[in-house]
């Protein structure tokens, strides 16, 4: 079963960002890329890692094999790994993924 996230579910209600994997860590690894480039962070803080974690649930289907290509858009992303920012800068209170994503400009 796939896993997915979204910076709101997160908290973050001005991010449309979404990530989709088949583990877990899949998911964190793009959320944790996401976060650094459209949040504007060096490194994830643990609380935040924490609350990442904690939003990645189940997609409630199961997906095929390399199935989740990325996709970027916004002012900057790059489609093989799908990081993909909204350019908005600063601090974001929530934080999301990249990977399979679905960024969308604010």
């Amino acid at each position: 079963m796939s896993k997915e996230f979204s910076c709101r579910d997160a908290g973050n209600m001005n991010c449309d960002f979404q990530a989709r994997g088949e583990t877990t860590d899949d998911v964190m690894k793009q959320a944790t890329a996401h976060v650094r480039s459209a949040h504007n962070y060096e490194q994830v803080p643990p609380e935040m890692a924490s609350k990442i974690r904690g939003a990645i649930h189940d997609t409630g289907k199961t997906s095929a094999a390399g199935a989740s290509s990325g996709s970027g858009s916004g002012s900057s992303g790059s489609g093989s790994s799908g990081s993909g920012s909204s350019g908005s800068g600063g601090r974001g209170s929530g934080s999301g993924g990249s990977g399979s994503s679905t960024p969308a400009g604010r």
